[in-house]
């Protein structure tokens, strides 16, 4: 059977290539990979014997080292000064081992010990690649890290979803039933297999997006990668978390480049361009650190981009869409407040698995609401019923909802589709003596969508000449708006209406699909964005 990755990652060639260059030994980055694969170095822990296979894979190759220059060679593949500080440092850790578990879809597995960083990061690499079942298949994997321990969550679009944790122990504990008490990883042992496992799982399995896999070659292992974009159009700045919201940017603007501008990193791209700075946050979240944000370490991530990107079966966006919405999404979804959610299944001593199967849904339906946090109507209903709950126990306290500008009335028209009811909003930087005109098209807005969606049940579908007729007077509202310096913005929301009782006297809700209008003064606005929907302005109509 085929090994489930390759010691041959990028950065561990680039290692070979550059210390065989400072002893006058030419070679390129194809035959470097195929020697550090000869070598497999991963298939032992020992240091002189991972020496003794590589200085073998480099006589094949008719390049001869002398032993001590071999050792010294694996002690910076494994991301060591030298030998000797790998060798301190491998006697500091002798007493350590750690600790592999798996869960596959909220069921925990049988775990298991390993005796070194190294071994439990193959062991880690050969479970998350056999769990992820196609190389183009869309993935995210969240590399989370401490300095005590590893987690990989990994959320696929049609795999399982699955969690795979290292947690480094002395060995004295791990012989202790019951307990699981945590020692510090070796920082340089930590940081080199973090990058195995990033680049690993990337080239085994392209269409997996590692998120949190920037490294720091300077800080701790630990530490988080933020970016901060400027010189955007339309926007001063945004902050970017991950690799999930950067990669997004890149394939707005069809990055293809990145050039140095003002000793900062700039990335290029068809349609667009931003510079961008960079600092890292400590695993806890409490500290930030900046750090050079050098031209190489941007075209590494553009390279991770666009071998990520290269790899989808569809656009980036679909690949979002079928991880956090799954196959089965829905056009009008809730925000749902997944702390409420947790907090309701400790006190109840259940886990999601148990939830997920009392209410008949996969497990991934309701841990994605942990990151995603929307959910449509039929599975909000389901959990709160399952949990003895009104749908408001399980959602957002929050006032706004996901909202887009609208530009014309066919776009308005399409984000009507499936209202059953209307609510509009008026901002505050309207002027008074604006809005009892406000009031009048936010009124004539709602009453054409209205009628077409009332000809629409009358006339099965069929309104092709009603709809034309119907954009052009949408339109026409939003050319008046527009010249009055005013902007419309629609939303989407789920209002749960308490309508009865069964005959068990339990309340029963019926979920209306609320498309909320709100207008506002066109001084900043974007294509998307979070706003009122039923506060913080003016409420000019509320009805179904």
């Amino acid at each position: 059977m085929a090994r489930p990755f390759s010691s041959s990652a990028e950065s561990s060639a680039t290692i070979l290539v550059r210390y065989l260059a400072d002893r006058v030994v030419t070679l390129d980055l194809g035959t470097a990979a195929r020697i550090l694969d000869a070598a497999d170095l991963q298939r032992t822990t020992n240091m002189k014997r991972r020496a003794r296979s590589l200085k073998d894979a480099l006589a094949t190759a008719h390049i001869e080292l002398k032993h001590t220059h071999v050792l010294e060679l694996v002690a910076k593949l494994e991301g060591y000064a030298s030998w000797m500080r790998a060798k301190v440092a491998s006697i500091q850790h002798t007493d350590c081992v750690y600790l592999l578990q798996t869960t596959i879809e909220g069921v925990v597995q049988g775990g298991e010990l390993l005796d070194s960083v190294a071994d439990a990061a193959s062991a880690m690499l050969r479970k998350a690649i056999d769990l992820i079942p196609t190389r183009a298949e869309p993935a995210f994997c969240a590399l989370k890290r401490t300095p005590q321990s590893v987690l990989l969550e990994v959320s696929q679009a049609n795999g399982p979803w699955f969690s795979i944790a290292i947690v480094a122990m002395t060995k004295h504990h791990a012989g202790t039933p019951g307990w699981i008490v945590a020692t510090s990883f070796d920082e340089t042992q930590l940081r080199r297999a973090l990058a195995r496992i990033v680049d690993n799982i990337e080239q085994a399995r392209p269409g997996t997006l590692v998120i949190h896999g920037a490294l720091s070659e300077r800080l701790g292992p630990c530490n988080y990668a933020v970016w901060k974009l400027t010189s955007l159009t339309g926007s001063l700045q945004r902050i970017i978390t991950d690799e999930r919201e950067l990669f997004l940017m890149l394939d707005s603007i069809a990055c293809t480049s990145v050039e140095q501008v003002h000793g900062a990193p700039r990335f290029v791209g068809a349609n667009d361009s931003f510079d961008v700075e960079r600092v890292w946050i400590d695993s806890a979240g409490a500290d930030s650190q900046a750090d050079v944000y050098t031209l190489e370490e941007a075209r590494q991530e553009l390279r991770r981009f666009l071998r990520w990107r290269h790899a989808l079966p569809g656009s980036v966006t679909s690949a979002f869409q079928s991880i956090a919405q799954g196959s089965d999404a829905k056009d009008w979804v809730v925000k749902v407040d997944y702390e409420k959610l947790n907090t309701q299944l400790q006190q109840r001593e259940m886990s999601i698995a148990e939830l997920a199967r009392t209410v008949g849904v996969s497990y991934r339906d309701i841990f994605r609401l942990r990151d995603y946090e929307m959910a449509d109507a039929e599975l909000v209903l389901k959990m709160a019923a399952a949990l003895a709950l009104t749908p408001a126990g399980l959602l957002k306290e929050t006032q706004e909802t996901l909202a887009f500008e609208v530009e014309n009335g066919e776009r308005l028209l399409r984000m009507a589709t499936g209202a059953q009811s209307y609510g509009s909003v008026i901002g505050d930087s309207v002027s008074p003596a604006l809005l009892p005109d406000v009031r009048v098209q936010l009124q004539n807005c709602i009453d054409l969508l209205e009628i077409l969606a009332m000809r629409a049940d009358m006339e099965g579908g069929n309104t092709g000449r009603s709809e034309i007729a119907l954009v052009q007077s949408l339109d026409d509202i939003l050319n008046d708006m527009r010249q009055a310096g005013l902007f419309l913005i629609a939303g989407r929301d789920i209002r749960f209406v308490n309508l009865s009782h069964d005959a068990e006297g339990k309340q029963q809700f019926v979920p209306l699909n609320t498309l909320i209008l709100s207008v506002d003064h066109r001084d900043a606005t974007t294509l998307a964005l979070w706003q009122p929907a039923g506060s913080g302005g003016k409420p000019a109509a509320a009805h179904s």
